[in-house]
This record gives structure tokens, C-alpha cells and sequence, in this order.
């Protein structure tokens, strides 16, 4: 019995490696300019970066952060609600900015506060 389970596990493991590929090789993503976005998300025309990668919230409090974000109205980097501070969100609460991007190397995404979307660019 215990060789049988094995090797159900193994075939399920197996089959959903390949079906998870073949998604991956076949789905593309959506260019930006071709998904429904919130007025929000059209707005934004140039992603602002950050050259310094810190929370500057946590570097005023000596606390620690996970990832970072950038707010896409006035340019800001806080931390993300991975970190103990969640600066980015309180920030958003505060101030009512929308939009915010990831700061993280290698992500390219955007994120709407009021309209929960979230959409890569």
C-alpha cells in the first residue's frame, strides 16, 4: 500500500509540474495598455523609482523592513505590510495616494490601494 501512495503522489507531483509549465509557456502576460485598469492605474504615465533603497520611516524610527515600495504621487519609499511598520499603508491612510510600485529588484508591478488591483507592468 505504501508503494502505491508513492507512486499516486508521485504522478499527481509529476502532472501538475507539467500542467504549471505548459501554463506558463502558453499564458503572456497582458501588456498594461491592454488590461481594464482603474482611473487610477491609467493615470500613471511614468513609474517613479527610488534610488535609495530604505524605509525612511523606519530609518527615523531604527526599525527594520521586508520590501519596499514607492508611492507613485509624490515619490516616497516606505515598507511594505510584510514589515513590522507597514509604513506604506499607514501612509496611503494618511495621505489618500493610490498608487503604489514595487521598489524590489526584478518586480515590476503596480498597486491600487482603492480599487484593490494590482497589475504588472
Amino acid at each position: 500500500m505504501f508503494s502505491q501512495t508513492n507512486s499516486l503522489v508521485l504522478n499527481i507531483f509529476h502532472n501538475s509540474t507539467v500542467f504549471i509549465r505548459l501554463i506558463r509557456e502558453t499564458i503572456k502576460p497582458i501588456p498594461m495598455s491592454e488590461q481594464q485598469l482603474c482611473s487610477h492605474l491609467q493615470a500613471i504615465k511614468q513609474v517613479k523609482t527610488t534610488d535609495t533603497h530604505v524605509c525612511e520611516d523606519c530609518i527615523k524610527e531604527n526599525s527594520e523592513w521586508v520590501h519596499l515600495r514607492v508611492c507613485q504621487t509624490c515619490g516616497v519609499t516606505l515598507c511594505c505590510d510584510d514589515s513590522p511598520r507597514k509604513h506604506m499603508t499607514k501612509h496611503y491612510h494618511k495621505v489618500q495616494h493610490p498608487v503604489i510600485s514595487s521598489a524590489e529588484p526584478g518586480e515590476r508591478w503596480l498597486w491600487c490601494y482603492p480599487d484593490e488591483q494590482f497589475v504588472e507592468y
